[in-house]
Parts: structure tokens; sequence; C-alpha cells
């Protein structure tokens, strides 16, 4: 039950903020930060009305390679292909359904009045948690919006760009729950800023994968790249629920309702980057542990990515176990240590191996080695992966038929 209060800790942080000593001072410097950071992003789009639409879009993408190649060694061009389009803030592609989803009090109700079904509780809060690190990594990249744009675009521009960043997390740190339920609440749709999906385009059961992400700005659109990029490398964390035949439909659609709103959004925007410096600065201590203790000469980058989605696709008490350990104490614990070290050399040890001229890019290589099965089963004719992805994308899982869903299992996607 630990795994559960640390969840919940996380979920309470905002309010818990906000009533200690100066709630009206605190809701008046997130109002502050909030007007500062809408006045940036039309600053911004008016300096870049003067500039070309295909550069920057341009730029965009390349931020995107730049991230993968220089943080993690890995040209993601032999893997992902993306379209990148910045369009007016009125553009019918940034209207998305605002899908109605659970509060913060009927969470916790929800959760007491199944609390004997543990698999799934666990599920909940394993996606709440692989939501936050990808919404975390998917704003980590303000030290490359400065190399992206140097020598290219104007300087102010770019400082626009960082403070806006900094400005828009400080918000969501201030910003209370009930602000986002009110707008699951009164309204439909809502027009947003940026926008993504992301589909299968290869020839085989994993293989190329498409990002199509619009922006308002420049600084709109590489948000929503990274974070089609990284939904992808998380697709292993999606698998393992929806595989169990006996599950109810009830469930599916309290699953999706809980871990896939317009709220939870929220908890992964306030808590994401917090997430990924932690999960990064225990990356480092563990490579220096094993160059110590002579299991690798030098840190290896590239095995992030691997590490992670692997670590995805963990059966979800072994998953939160390992978070328990790794986030919520003051240091990570031997539990998190222990099994990552051991991730990492089966990772490590396996890229030593020679591979095959015809060997599959790095994202299918990534994919298939968490447990998918060589050879798909038999699947009805009419069903097609593309268009199940792109419903996902849409409408969540719980919009998908019990056939749709068996298909995907059977994909193992």
């Amino acid at each position: 039950m630990a795994i559960r209060k640390f969840n919940e800790q996380i979920g309470n942080i905002p309010d818990e903020f906000l009533n200690k000593g100066k709630p009206a001072e605190n809701f008046r410097e997130m109002n502050r930060l909030g007007g500062r950071s809408i006045q940036l992003l039309r600053q911004i789009k008016e300096k870049e009305s003067n500039l070309n639409k295909a550069e920057l879009e341009q730029i965009a993408k390349d931020t995107v390679y730049n991230i993968f190649l220089n943080d993690y060694k890995y040209d993601i061009r032999d893997s992902i292909v993306i379209d990148a389009h910045i369009v007016s803030e009125y553009s019918r592609d940034l209207k998305q359904d605002v899908k109605p989803g659970l509060n913060k009090q009927g969470i916790s109700r929800y959760k007491e009045e199944h609390a004997e079904d543990t698999e799934l509780l666990d599920e909940i809060d394993k996606r709440d948690i692989v939501n936050a690190l990808t919404q975390g990594f998917s704003l980590d990249f303000q030290e490359h919006i400065i190399m992206s744009t140097e020598n290219i675009l104007p300087q102010e521009i770019a400082q626009d760009y960082i403070e806006f960043l900094n400005k828009s997390k400080k918000t969501h740190d201030f910003a209370p729950s009930e602000m986002v339920e009110n707008v699951e609440e009164n309204f439909q749709y809502a027009q947003f800023e940026g926008k993504n999906s992301i589909n299968y385009v290869g020839n085989h059961p994993v293989g190329n994968w498409h990002v199509n992400a619009f922006g308002t700005s420049l600084i709109i659109l590489i948000h929503e790249i990274l974070k089609g990029v990284f939904e992808i490398l998380a697709i292993p964390s999606l698998k393992n629920y929806e595989q169990d035949p006996n599950q109810k439909a009830k469930q599916r659609e309290a699953l999706d309702m809980i871990t896939d709103s317009f709220y939870r959004e929220h908890f992964g925007l306030k808590h994401g980057s917090q997430l990924v410096s932690r999960f990064k600065a225990f990356i480092s201590d563990l490579e220096n542990n094993l160059i110590k203790q002579g299991k690798i000469l030098q840190r290896n980058p590239n095995i992030v990515i691997y590490l992670l989605s692997s670590f995805y696709s963990e059966d979800a008490k072994v998953f939160l176990n390992v978070t328990e350990s790794l986030f919520q104490a003051e240091a990570a614990t031997k539990v998190s240590m222990d099994y990552f070290s051991e991730k990492y050399m089966e990772i490590y040890n396996s890229l030593k191996e020679p591979q095959e001229e015809d060997q599959d890019d790095f994202i299918t290589r990534m994919i298939t080695s968490n447990k998918i099965k060589e050879e798909p089963t038999k699947t009805t004719s009419n069903l097609d992966l593309d268009t199940i992805l792109d419903k996902i994308s849409k409408s969540g899982e719980g919009s998908l038929t019990s056939e749709e869903r068996e298909y995907l299992s059977n994909r193992k996607i």
C-alpha cells in the first residue's frame, strides 16, 4: 500500500501547497505567471509571423533530432517519420474534444470502492507515472532550443522561448486541480495551442512510426513532437493489462477515464519534470557505480531509452515497487539500484553482440525486446492497425471494441 500513498501524495501536492498559510498570495502568483506566459506566447507568435514558416517547422524537427543525437546518441530518423506544422490558433487541427474524466474526489472514491481490484488500481497508478514521465521528457529541451536557433533566429526570440518554458512550468506548479476540473465539466471541446498524433507506418508488426504534430509556435511544436516520440517509446506500457480476457468493460472505461483525461494531463505537466530530473540523476549514479565496479568503461547514453522502455513494459506491481524506491525516498534504495543494474547490464551485453546486416531499426529492436511475440495470431481481416492506433490517439483506449482490443493485444504493440 505504500506506493498508493506515494501516488496520492503526489496528487495532493497542489492543494497542500495552496493551503499552507498564504493561499491568496499563491493564487495571485499563479495568475501573474499565467498572464506573463500568455503575453510571452503572443509576443513569440508576433515575432514568428515575420519569419519563414517552413524554416521554423524544420527547426522544430531538427531540434528533436538533435536531442536524441546529443542526449541519447541515436538518430531517430532511422525509426520515426516526423511531420511538423505551425498553424493558426484558430486552426481546426487544434480543436480537441474534452473527454469527461473523474476529478480528484471521484478518483479517490473510485479507488475506495474498488479497493479489492488491486490489479486495476496498480495499473492506474502505473499509467499516471508513465504519462507524467512522458510529459516531463517532452518539456526537457531548454538547452537544445538555444543551440537549434543560434545564428538562425533573432536572439531575443530564443530568450522569449526560455522564459515561456519556465513561466509555463511554474504556472502548473501553482494551479489548483479545481481549475482544470472546471474545464472538463463545462466544455465539450477546447482549442489548444498544440496537438500530436502517432501512427504506425511500417510494413511489419513493429517498424517505422509517424508523429504528426501541430503547434501555434515553434516552442509549442517542439513540445508536441517530443511528446509524440516519447508516447511511442511508452507503447510497451500499454500491453499488459489489456491482455487479460476477464477484464470488465467498466474497468477499462474507468482506467481511461482516470489516466487519459485533461485533468490527469495537468498532473503530468505539474510533476513530470521533477520525475524526469530524478530519473536522469539516478541513471548517472547507476553508471558511476557500474564504472567503479568495472562492469562498464564509460557512460552509454543510448542505453537510457532501452532502459526506459523495458521499465515501462514491466508488470504494474513490479513497476510500482521500483518506482517507489526510485522517486519516493530521498535517495534511490537498493530495490531500484538492483533492478536497474541488472537491466542495464542485460541491455549493455546484448548491444555488444554482433547484429545481423538486416537488423531492424532502433525503435523496432527496442520495442520488440519487451516480450513481443514473433508471429501475430490470426485476426479478423477487416481490422487495421493504423486505424486502431489513430482511434486511440483521438479518443483513448476506452473507445476500442473488444474485438479491436483483442487484435491489438495479439499484435503486441
